[in-house]
């Protein structure tokens, strides 16, 4: 994300600073939506790949469906963590502390 620069040698008028100010206000917006969408988007189809009855249903081989459901779990995990990141991020805490908020049970 564009930051402003020290101008040296002249002087910035209080207009010209608030302009600026506002383009990058309007593109942090920007980004943000972006990535908002992104992850909304992530969710969504994560969401919408997990039935158990699909692959449950679909294998005779209990061991083979058991195995299919551990990477489907791994992979919602995996999912989690990053969704948990970035509410980390975006909140300025560490994961360990949304986890003392949100009363989960970290991993050991």
């Amino acid at each position: 994300m564009p930051c402003l620069r020290v101008i040296s040698g002249g002087s910035v008028s209080a207009e010209e600073l608030s302009d600026r100010a506002k383009k990058l206000t309007r593109q942090r917006a920007y980004y943000v939506k972006k990535k908002r969408t992104l992850l909304e988007q992530q969710t969504q189809r994560t969401a919408t790949a997990f039935n158990p009855d699909d692959f449950i249903g679909r294998h005779r081989d209990l061991k083979v469906a058991e195995t299919e459901a551990l990477h489907l779990y791994n992979d919602l995990k995996d999912h989690a963590a990053k969704l948990m990141g970035e509410i980390a991020i975006r909140k300025g805490c560490t994961i360990r502390e949304l986890h003392t908020d949100y009363e989960i049970a970290p991993d050991m």
